[in-house]
């Protein structure tokens, strides 16, 4: 998996100032905007699995968009985004992004032949698009870049945001590997991996006072 701790010793020397800095690793609350897959790739033939049978893209985009995104707050115990961060209290806004996920143009997520790779410019036109009004503090969204069955990967951007500005904090590209059975199960992998490997460096990145 790609460093989130290197990249942002680089991103440091870009665009962050000392509040920025103070917001990112002296906050207590963390607001989860969910998982956005509004600008992901599908790759690979995912009718192969059982439970996805015979639907269409835009009926696995309304079942399991949704169903990804509810296993953060379902599963409180397993997708503990205050304990793999390091926060004292957990806000959840991801209702925003499930309306997003809901509007996708689904054609395009599934269609491979159009090339998918978000720059952080991207990333941070993403975040502008977001309708937050009166909101302070840290946001903390996972951007789906792709789930691929052919390599059997999974890549999201883990993305830290001021609300009051949406100014991108940080943002790093992370990749996990899948595994369950069905089809909700497989991808949840990847994202439990991924918010576990990228919460470990992060808490260390706050210990160290970075």
């Amino acid at each position: 998996m790609k460093k989130f701790f290197t990249f942002l010793i680089v991103f440091f020397s870009v665009i962050f100032t000392v509040s920025a800095q103070e917001e990112l690793f002296h906050s207590e609350e963390i607001v989860w905007y969910g998982i956005d897959f509004s600008h992901a790739k599908f790759i690979g033939e995912f009718s192969q699995f059982a439970d996805a049978g015979s639907k269409s893209n835009k009926e696995i985009q309304l079942m399991y968009f949704p169903a990804w995104n509810d296993l953060i707050i379902n599963e409180p115990g397993k997708y503990n985004i205050s304990k793999f961060y390091g926060f004292e209290f957990f806000a959840n806004e991801s209702d925003l992004v499930k309306k997003n996920n809901a509007a996708a143009d689904i054609n395009v997520i599934f269609d491979p032949s159009i090339p998918n790779r978000l720059s952080k410019e991207k990333i941070q036109k993403l975040i502008n698009s977001y309708n937050i009004k009166g909101k302070k503090g840290l946001g903390l969204v996972f951007i789906v870049d792709s789930f691929n069955k052919l390599e059997g990967q999974g890549y999201i951007y883990v993305t830290f945001f001021d609300q009051a500005t949406k100014k991108v904090l940080a943002t790093n590209l992370y990749e996990g590997k899948p595994g369950g059975i069905g089809i909700k199960n497989y991808w949840a992998r990847v994202i439990l991996h991924v918010m576990e490997i990228s919460g470990k460096e992060f808490k260390q990145m706050k210990k160290e006072g970075l």
